[in-house]
């Protein structure tokens, strides 16, 4: 494609420089420089033919190739009229010579602008494949944009740096999350790399990938999304995995979710929150009434998180919800632990906070999901409002809104009104 456009614009640039050429050629058939050129010529002709007068003083040969003066008496000839009548260019000389010049300068041009004039249709030849050879390309990126990719296969180890290997625990029951119209979702294994943890947000974490089976019988090419916000008790404001891809109708499916800050180093319990299907135009046709919750034969209780840093800024008889001020590299803001105590789950936004009494808005909790009995490590909330600024926030009046709804019982929505964060 590149080189299809270099090639465009280097042939419209010599196609403008060749009929610029061929205006010059059809401007310029003659010049006064070649009339005088073919002038001299004719007089060097003249002089070559008889070059020999006869000096006025005394009567001597002279020959005018030679000898500028008479070599016998020194006599200057330039007035001999003998001289002056051979060697005088009249006016019909010159006009016989420019006429030659014209006659010979435009068989020049016509033939330089013949050689022009073929180049010209050269390139315009080159012109129509080039815009052909376009259409196509245009023609054949609209058709790959527009034809749905559909997933493949996926690779366990897709890394030559990360290597997974099957859980030495298992899934109880079939691992089936979605089974309706010729459409089901099985979990089919957990993996987990050997040996490997850190610490995320005060927490021991590993990494883990969800081996999950698509077998689409429905008779319909699909989009799917299935979601996972919380494990072994934590819920994440960023999530913990997402599949979002298009799967051919008739087909079979590995695919992978993978995992980047587990809590604790296996899964003991995690709540898949949401499965959706959508048809190719986006249009959502089914999605699942309640959150899928699958359990294995791990034994891990939820993990402790130090929250020496925080202070409770809100509690009711559902949540409580504590805050803290972060400084820390990347993570640069307000961070929150809910709570969740009640028999319901809940869905958290922070979208709305006052710094000073002035209104900015809030980023960095949109639809966190908290099941009953889990608790929320948010990331980090702020603003790009100028008043916000990380090393002078901490002294001024900030307090944001937060929200809960319900998905089971509307009736259960809150919100926590303005709560102060300093």
């Amino acid at each position: 494609m590149a080189i299809l456009i270099i090639v465009y614009i280097g042939l419209w640039i010599a196609t403008f420089a060749e009929i610029f050429r061929y205006y010059k050629v059809k401007a310029n058939a003659f010049s006064e420089k070649e009339v005088r050129e073919a002038a001299r010529e004719q007089v060097g002709k003249l002089k070559a033919m008889d070059p020999v007068i006869t000096c006025d003083y005394c009567g001597y040969k002279i020959d005018t190739r030679k000898d500028s003066t008479c070599p016998n008496c020194g006599g200057a000839y330039d007035n001999d009229p003998e001289w002056k009548s051979r060697y005088d260019v009249k006016k019909s000389f010159i006009d016989d010579a420019t006429q030659k010049v014209i006659e010979k300068r435009e068989k020049k041009a016509e033939r330089e602008s013949k050689k022009i004039l073929e180049s010209i249709g050269t390139k315009i030849k080159f012109f129509a494949v080039i815009h052909i050879l376009f259409m196509f390309l245009i023609v054949g990126v609209g058709i790959y944009v527009s034809v749905p990719k559909y997933q493949k296969d996926m690779e366990l180890n897709d890394s030559e740096y990360v290597f997974y290997e099957p859980a030495d625990y298992r899934i109880n029951g079939d691992g089936v999350i979605y089974d309706e119209d010729g459409l089901k979702i099985r979990i089919s294994n957990i993996y987990h790399i050997p040996g490997r943890s850190l610490e995320s947000d005060g927490i021991e974490s590993g990494r883990a990938k969800i081996g999950l089976v698509i077998e689409n019988n429905s008779g319909e090419n699909v989009r799917i999304k299935v979601s996972c916000r919380a494990i072994n008790g934590i819920s994440s404001s960023y999530g913990y995995f997402t599949l979002l891809s298009n799967f051919k109708k008739n087909r079979t499916v590995n695919v992978y979710g993978e995992i980047y800050r587990l809590p604790g180093m296996e899964i003991s319990e995690m709540v898949i929150d949401e499965i959706e299907i959508y048809s190719l135009d986006n249009e959502l046709m089914k999605e699942i009434p309640d959150p899928v919750i699958i359990t294995t034969t791990a034994e891990v209780a939820r993990p402790e998180y130090d929250l020496s840093d925080y202070h409770l800024i809100y509690t009711n008889d559902d949540v409580d919800i504590y805050s803290c001020l972060s400084k820390e590299q990347y993570k640069e803001g307000y961070r929150f632990f809910v709570e969740n105590r009640s028999d319901r789950a809940y869905e958290t936004d922070i979208d709305s906070m006052t710094i000073d009494g002035k209104q900015v808005r809030a980023y960095g909790v949109y639809r966190s999901y908290i099941p009953a009995g889990y608790a929320l490590i948010s990331g980090e909330t702020y603003s790009y409002d100028d008043v916000y600024d990380i090393e002078t926030i901490g002294g001024k009046d900030v307090k944001v809104n937060i929200s809960f709804s319900c998905p089971e019982d509307p009736t259960f929505d809150f919100s926590t009104g303005y709560i102060e964060l300093n």
